[in-house]
């Protein structure tokens, strides 16, 4: 028998006693909204597809843990954009920012090129202003953190390390309601989001996922996974 697991077998709770869940023998998966997906399933039904060329294709690949790849047309100013739907045919949004309310945006993936094309995954409004995102502007391979209100839209970008070609990277933004700090993550490698102004709370934001050529070339993003959560 393995020695190095922790093990529990009474259960583990993050809920207080007497309460609904209170002898759920593990962690209440209600703390928190989670949209996880794991690219095992890609239905291009579930998402506003957008794209500047219908050439440009969105297809699951078999690899290990399930990988979504985004390929985009040859035309320099080329745009793949999913924006989640839900199944509706139309933007849905499905969270809003709350300074009291823990919130997660993470993805892992990769470009066939650092620094040609652009990129951003993470949530935005329907028209972009409200934006919690990573974001990788075309012409440069530096990863990018970026916060934004519709509030004049007012946003804060953060850099972070320079991507590799072909080479997956895990980044996210965690902001914390308990000391209300945001902070962009590359590779484990923390950096403090400084005097960013907060989303418009009212406004709804959904998944976002993107990506635009620079350059006359087809280009290529794979993504392995991509979190989003808020606390309840």
């Amino acid at each position: 028998m393995l020695s190095s697991v922790t093990r529990y077998p009474g259960g583990l709770a993050n809920v207080v006693e007497g309460s609904l869940f209170g002898d759920l023998k593990q962690p209440s998966p209600t703390k928190y909204h989670v949209f996880f997906d794991d690219f095992d399933r890609y239905t291009a039904g579930d998402w506003v597809v957008t794209e500047t060329d219908a050439g440009a294709t969105q297809a699951l690949v078999g690899a290990d843990g399930g990988q979504l790849v985004i390929t985009n047309t040859a035309g320099i100013t080329d745009v793949v954009d999913l924006r989640w739907a839900g199944g509706s045919g139309a933007f849905l949004g499905n969270f809003t920012f709350d300074p009291a309310k823990d919130l997660f945006v993470a993805a892992k993936f990769k470009l066939d090129n650092a620094s040609l094309p652009g990129a951003v995954i993470g949530l935005r409004s329907s028209n972009s202003t409200n934006t919690v995102a990573l974001i990788k502007a075309g012409g440069a391979a530096t990863l990018l953190a970026r916060v934004q209100s519709s509030t004049g839209t007012v946003s804060t970008t953060v850099a972070g390390a320079a991507m590799v070609a072909d080479t997956f990277v895990v980044a996210g933004l965690a902001y914390t309601a308990a000391d209300g700090k945001m902070t962009f993550f590359q590779d484990d490698a923390a950096s403090p989001v400084t005097g960013w102004v907060a989303p418009a709370a009212a406004t709804l934001m959904a998944p976002n996922i993107g990506m635009v050529n620079t350059t006359a070339v087809a280009r290529v993003m794979t993504l392995d996974w991509v979190f989003f959560a808020k606390q309840r």
